[in-house]
């Protein structure tokens, strides 16, 4: 049985009705300037999880099946190179991870008390240039419980696994691929997405794309984003932009955090620079409680002097 592509997913809908148009019939296929025409498979290997090997003909398949309609890549693996403008190249692996502990549960007066988490990883590159702007990566992982009573049809459960997350990480990487090339005003609506997925996806595209006009809410997403995780690649997104009025809401994030985490983020600001940074960094360097953290933020001043060939007050 196939799994269906996205269940309840914003991000397909996404697809659909923001990024991709509309597909209509027609007799000839869509011919893409961009296409897949190499693709790898790797195994990562964990202690004692179960044995599950694909070969390029299932992938394959799996990745033909997601692909189709969708507008940003065609996918002909072997295909030759001369036959298209700009060849890429798709690296797949995965993995599949047994959970050693796991709480029993009841699903449909069935217990489950066995369990797997399978991850896919995509990495899509150009063939002909080593630009790490045009490297896309998608990773997904799908978790699943089982009793341990079906532990014969343990294949079967894997491959759908991973085929799930296929999909999710074929996902993943078509959209950023065509929020590269979405305008500004739509790259800016995604941001108030429901989806946090969605969401910092977006604050990748906008840190690669360099887009100011984000600036404002960006600044908003660094207060109001719930995870520590992705406020701390906003602030680094923001020290991309490299616009000073970040540097007092970075200030206050900077003070919230553990000392390693400060540190990262007095980089962030020292390298968005001004008067601003150097006041702050000054006071973090001798008011701060943390002495690693009063070491690192000396060492942005004198890298600040450095670079700017003036001594700093």
């Amino acid at each position: 049985m196939l799994l269906p592509m996205f269940r309840g997913s914003v991000l397909f809908m996404i697809f659909l009705g923001v990024l991709v148009p509309a597909c209509k019939k027609s007799r000839s296929p869509r011919v893409h300037k961009e296409t897949i025409i190499s693709l790898h498979i790797t195994r990562r290997s964990f202690p004692n999880a179960p044995s599950v090997n694909l070969d390029e003909a299932a992938v394959s398949k799996w990745i033909s099946h997601y692909t189709k309609g969708l507008s940003s890549f065609g996918f002909s693996p072997g295909a030759e190179k001369s036959n298209f403008e700009k060849p890429y190249h798709l690296d797949f692996s995965y993995t599949v991870r047994p959970i050693e502990t796991i709480r029993p549960v009841t699903r449909k007066g069935v217990t489950h008390d066995r369990a797997f988490e399978a991850t896919v990883y995509l990495t899509l590159r150009p063939l002909f240039t080593a630009d790490p702007d045009e490297v896309i990566r998608g990773v997904e992982s799908e978790w699943k419980t089982f009793p341990r009573n079906q532990s014969r049809y343990l294949d079967r459960f894997l491959t759908e696994a991973l085929r799930s997350a296929t999909g999710n990480a074929v996902g993943s990487i078509w959209f950023e691929a065509d929020l590269k090339k979405a305008p500004v005003a739509k790259i800016l609506a995604l941001l108030d997405s429901p989806e946090v997925k969605i969401r910092m996806l977006t604050v990748g595209i906008i840190g690669r794309r360099r887009i100011p006009e984000a600036l404002d809410k960006l600044i908003t997403m660094l207060k109001t984003e719930r995870y520590e995780v992705h406020k701390m690649r906003i602030a680094g997104v923001l020290g991309h932009l490299g616009d000073e009025k970040a540097v007092e809401p970075l200030s206050e994030f900077a003070l919230s955090l553990s000392d390693e985490h400060t540190v990262a983020v007095l980089s962030i600001i020292s390298s968005i620079g001004g008067k601003r940074a150097e006041t702050f960094l000054q006071w973090m360097a001798f008011g701060h409680k943390s002495k690693p953290v009063q070491k690192a933020a000396k060492n942005l001043l004198d890298k600040m002097e450095k670079e700017h060939k003036r001594p700093i007050n």
